[in-house]
């Protein structure tokens, strides 16, 4: 499967990188919207609408939108995208695993991204990154054996070092491939001192995604 290219923050249209040398047509459906680059634009209703307008064929959801599923699945038909994914946060698919996986099969979605930490339930060591890699990895393979699939995307915290390994490449390590996906937030990872490229060319075929948007040095 061809990596994709998620557009987040900035709306900015670039290729995948597995894409240089494909038609103009195969480049535009590796490329989605993410929701999250709406949210104060206004309801989801303008905000899926603004997507549509802006030439989108395709959107990375955020959680539910608030809508049960037959709302978005109509927001969706009408304004003619569809999902290649969506960002779920890990405690929801541990406390209504059943609902969440429901509601994403009913919109047509099969990438469940977990997408962020809270400070406060950040891993502090290596062995902690090593529990939270098989927490993920748990989660990866449950989701597996119901034909979704698992994918982390990363911030800046995640560069921070143990042991001279990042936190992220911790959690690359000791989990499956099969069971846990990349989906590789470049800005991120280039704010936190890291060169994607290297990540890029490390972790052949793990990476799911790439999120491409605007960053600037530090201060």
């Amino acid at each position: 499967m061809p990596t994709r290219l998620t557009l987040s923050t900035c709306v900015l249209a670039l290729a995948a990188v597995a894409s240089f040398t494909a038609p103009a047509a195969a480049v535009d459906d590796n490329i989605a919207l993410q929701m999250y680059t709406l949210r104060n634009v206004g309801p989801a209703e303008k905000q899926f609408a603004m997507a549509h307008e802006a030439g989108f064929r395709h959107v990375e959801i955020v959680g539910t939108h608030d809508l049960s599923a037959k709302q978005l699945t109509s927001l969706l038909k009408k304004n003619d995208l569809t999902v290649t994914s969506a960002h779920v946060q890990l405690s929801a698919l541990e406390n209504d695993y059943a609902g969440t996986v429901a509601f994403n099969k009913s919109v047509g979605n099969s990438t469940l991204v977990v997408p962020w930490i809270e400070p406060a339930d950040r891993p502090d060591s290596f062995q902690g990154w090593i529990d939270f890699a098989r927490r993920l990895d748990a989660m990866g393979a449950k989701l597996r054996r119901d034909g979704l699939q698992l994918a982390y995307h990363n911030h800046n915290f995640e560069m921070k070092k143990y042991g001279g390994m990042t936190a992220l490449e911790i959690i690359l390590i000791h989990s499956s491939p099969d069971n846990l996906k990349l989906e590789m937030d470049v800005a991120w990872l280039s704010r936190g001192g890291q060169d994607p490229v290297r990540f890029f060319k490390a972790y052949p075929g793990r990476i799911y995604a790439i999120h491409a948007k605007d960053n600037a040095p530090i201060g």
